[in-house]
């Protein structure tokens, strides 16, 4: 059911994303978290959207699957070669490409943190937002503990051994009933995840007001 491949353009920066329903349709821009690519979005979720009578635009990151690539851009003073309104403007360059003027957004993780930033910098452009697994980039709110957080950043698992010495880490850092397990035969529960959604006030200054939100949010390298 995929409708359109195509990349747009953002300066010197190619973002890649494809399409899914009618063009004609109200658009859900998905966007990933960190290091994912746009079909970490599957194909068969994508098109239920669009069965409900959405135009579904899911994309690469720059750094990510097919978009560019920034390994040898000189960086600033905080080791950043673009900041997280770059990748705003990334994802406004996609939706100047499919013709869009406002969309629905929502964004996984950093994902998140894009569409929140979308939503400070570019209200003008977006229906609803929704950020899900993520938070404002504020020092202190809503940001898990280091033991956590190096779980969660660190490599997979190699060998046997190594997969049964994360899992008793994750035990002590996480906690026996924090833990998905598998029981008789069933599948895994899900692990619950916060989500925040709204529909967008009238001026930046008033959503900012309404849902706490505090800038800078992010930089990224």
């Amino acid at each position: 059911m995929v409708t359109d491949m195509a990349y747009a353009r953002n300066g010197d920066c190619e973002i890649w994303f494809e399409t899914f329903g009618s063009a004609s349709n109200p658009t859900l821009v998905l966007v990933n978290g960190l290091g994912s690519q746009c079909i970490n979005y599957k194909d068969e979720w994508c098109e239920k959207f669009a069965n409900r009578g959405l135009q579904v635009v899911r994309l690469d990151n720059r750094d990510v699957g097919l978009s560019s690539k920034f390994e040898d851009r000189p960086v600033d003073e905080a080791g950043a070669c673009y900041r997280l309104s770059d990748m705003v403007a990334d994802v406004i360059a996609v939706l100047d490409e499919v013709g869009v003027d406002r969309a629905h957004v929502m964004g996984l993780s950093m994902g998140g943190m894009i569409v929140q930033a979308m939503a400070i910098e570019h209200p003008e452009r977006l229906l609803t937002m929704t950020s899900v697994m993520s938070n404002t980039g504020e020092p202190g709110v809503g940001t898990g503990t280091p033991e956590a957080i190096a779980q969660l950043i660190a490599p997979p698992a190699t060998d046997r051994q190594s997969y049964v010495k994360a899992w008793i880490d994750g035990l002590n850092v996480w906690g026996s009933q924090s833990l998905p397990t598998r029981t008789a035969g069933r599948p895994m529960p899900s692990v619950p995840s916060t989500v925040v959604s709204t529909r967008l006030a009238p001026d930046v200054n008033t959503w900012r007001s309404e849902h706490q939100v505090r800038g800078p949010i992010s930089c990224l390298r």
